[in-house]
């Protein structure tokens, strides 16, 4: 893997430093918004929400790129996100200052407060707790299918959780599960009387003046400000997933500027304008690690609490979440040891808000970065594949040779080649040959030394019938690797 260090030039301290730090924070923050949105138009990321908190004070709430494609509208520091399952800090949140006033205990049985709740195992069905079902300690199976693309109640998603498995030991590990948590937000709901929309507007996003930020569904398909998700191309846009049924564990949908307040309070150790927003116990249990510990590299304390999970390593804590729905992408990362913390939100699904993050924390905190160039490359091959397929699909044959052409193949190589291959592969079992054969040529055109790629030429020309191309095909593949047994094999059967 390349790895390239980048150092942060350092300003001698001469007398009154105070407008020469300042000028290097700013040019901190303009190489990596610069970085950001290099890395975002490579990867093929319509638009990007973005937040960030350094040095315990918001720096950065804009946005990049676009929030629809067609018209080009800007991401601004006002454009509406879904934010998925970064939804659950909030249930998570919330049911801290449920406990902190008396009114729920972490340790209640979720059947004190949904009697109705039916598992198929009768003992975890009576003990499982709001902890157990917040931190994903259930065991039973998650099983999405039963909400996503479905407009169904709450209550009927409660009915449903009788016929669903268990796949590992009550508390034993963790198996995320959008249904458990979301029957820890009913039972707040029967707590208080109140619905769970109307408990984080009044209990979370008023106090923190986060008034663009909604827990309704229709809320966000009406906003004139949304963001629009795209499918993995970046191009083509994605239909909506209606959250209702799951929401507390995926519904909230909000801006650049509004989670910059919620990241800001997280940071800063549960405090809002200087007063305690959470108390400093409801704080901790969820950001420090105090129960269901696992240890990895000899050093490092996992853990997840209430919506939020990570590590501490000497202390230091490094804590967030991710979250999906279809077309709609987040990253929350909180170091509150260190003042530091990103959100990072788009409108397309890709690993590039982990990328982001990662860059992010090197940056602010260590004063570095080392690029990842093998999962930048790698996540570029694959925004190129989207694309070539979109326009094969859509009988553009010429476009995607127009496409291909441009793509820089020295320095994507090997990635270029797998994911070009992939696909050739996806379109010969959906009997697209035409389509295979086109893919697998450009291959054997751009990487004339893969036997990979002739072997895999030679396969489609055989679906195709076209027995003399394959034959050329396969004793070129030979030639490059005389290891491949497969060629050697399917030269013989062609005798």
């Amino acid at each position: 893997m390349k790895r390239i260090i980048l150092l942060l030039l350092l300003i001698p301290l001469i007398g009154n430093s105070q407008n020469k730090n300042e000028t290097t924070r700013n040019e901190k923050l303009d190489y990596f918004i610069a970085l950001t949105d290099s890395l975002r138009t490579n990867l093929g990321i319509p638009g990007v929400g973005l937040v960030i908190v350094n040095d315990n004070k918001v720096i950065y709430n804009e946005g990049l790129g676009y929030s629809n494609i067609t018209p080009k509208t800007p991401v601004t520091k006002n454009t509406l996100f879904t934010i998925g399952s970064n939804t659950k800090a909030f249930t998570g949140v919330l049911i801290a200052k449920l406990v902190a006033n008396g009114k729920m205990k972490w340790d209640d049985p979720l059947k004190k407060y949904v009697p109705e709740l039916d598992l198929k195992e009768d003992y975890i069905e009576n003990n499982v707790t709001i902890a157990d079902a917040l931190s994903h300690a259930t065991g039973l199976e998650r099983n999405d299918a039963l909400w996503k693309y479905k407009n169904i109640s709450r209550d009927s998603l409660l009915a449903s959780l009788k016929n669903l498995d268990f796949v590992a030991d009550f508390r034993s590990s963790y198996v995320y599960n959008n249904l458990m948590f979301t029957v820890a937000g009913i039972a707040a709901e029967r707590a208080t009387g109140k619905a769970w929309e109307s408990l984080i507007t009044s209990e979370i996003l008023s106090p923190l003046g986060m008034n663009d930020t909604y827990t309704y569904f229709d809320e966000f398909i009406t906003h004139k400000n949304k963001s629009i998700g795209y499918k993995a191309d970046g191009l083509t846009p994605e239909p909506p997933v209606i959250t209702t049924a799951i929401a507390p564990a995926g519904a909230i949908s909000s801006t650049p500027k509004d989670m910059s307040k919620w990241l800001l309070m997280l940071v800063n150790d549960g405090k809002h304008n200087n007063t305690s927003f959470l108390m400093p116990e409801s704080y901790n249990y969820i950001m420090s690690p105090h129960k269901r510990i696992s240890i990895r590299n000899k050093d490092e304390l996992w853990y997840y609490y209430a919506g939020l999970g990570g590590f501490s390593k000497n202390g230091n804590r490094n804590i967030g979440h991710s979250g999906a729905i279809d077309g709609q992408n987040s990253k929350l990362i909180i170091r509150p040891d260190n003042g530091f913390g990103i959100v990072v939100m788009t409108n397309k699904i890709s690993d590039y808000k982990d990328l982001i993050a990662d860059y992010a924390q090197e940056w602010f905190i260590e004063g570095t970065v080392t690029r990842q160039y093998e999962k930048e490359y790698g996540l570029e091959a694959i925004n190129h594949a989207y694309v070539i397929k979109t326009l094969l699909d859509a009988g553009k044959e010429n476009d995607a040779k127009d496409y291909f052409k441009n793509i820089d193949k020295v320095k994507l190589g090997l990635h270029l080649e797998a994911n070009i291959n992939a696909l050739g592969y996806i379109f010969l079992n959906e009997e697209k040959i035409e389509e295979s054969v086109f893919l697998f040529e450009l291959n054997t055109q751009s990487f004339p030394n893969s036997a990979n790629a002739f072997d895999s030429l030679g396969e489609a020309l055989l679906k195709k019938g076209d027995k003399t191309e394959a034959k050329k095909a396969y004793k070129k593949s030979l030639e490059l690797n005389p290891n491949n047994d497969n060629a050697r094999k399917v030269l013989k059967s062609l005798e």
